[in-house]
Order: structure tokens, then C-alpha cells, then sequence
């Protein structure tokens, strides 16, 4: 799925969150998980792709609302 990207330089962009991109990021935290929750306090709520999916949920709300925002940082 093709997604709003910002391109801050050759290897670094930001993108705007989608729902079908739940499964695979909880795949990315979950493989880290140790080290990441020092750095991700959310991510001790987070046990299954489907409680991804509901925290994009709740941030694309909030970004409708004007309360929040959220991206993904893209490396290569």
C-alpha cells in the first residue's frame, strides 16, 4: 500500500501510519522487544498485533481531532 511519505534526506523519511502496517511493525518491535521497552513506554501495552493496530487506531483519531500525530521512521 503506497503511504504519505516526507523524505528528510536519501535514507531517512518519515510515513504516515496505516493499518495494514500493524502486523508487520509489531513484528519489528516484537523482535527487539527487551531493548525497545527501555525507550517505548507504550509498548508494555502492546502484546499482539492486534493491539497495534488499535494504538494506529487511536492515533489516526487523535491526528482527525488534532490531538496527535504519529509516523513511522523509514531507513532505506
Amino acid at each position: 500500500m503506497n503511504t504519505f511519505t516526507y523524505k528528510i534526506d536519501d535514507h531517512l523519511s518519515l510515513a504516515f501510519p496505516h493499518l495494514e502496517a500493524a502486523e508487520k511493525l509489531f513484528s519489528l518491535l516484537e523482535s527487539d522487544r527487551p531493548h525497545l521497552e527501555a525507550f517505548i513506554d507504550v509498548l508494555a501495552e502492546t502484546r499482539t498485533s492486534n493491539d497495534e493496530k488499535n494504538f494506529i487506531k487511536t492515533k489516526l483519531h487523535g491526528y482527525a481531532e488534532g490531538t496527535d500525530y504519529l509516523f513511522f521512521i523509514l531507513l532505506d
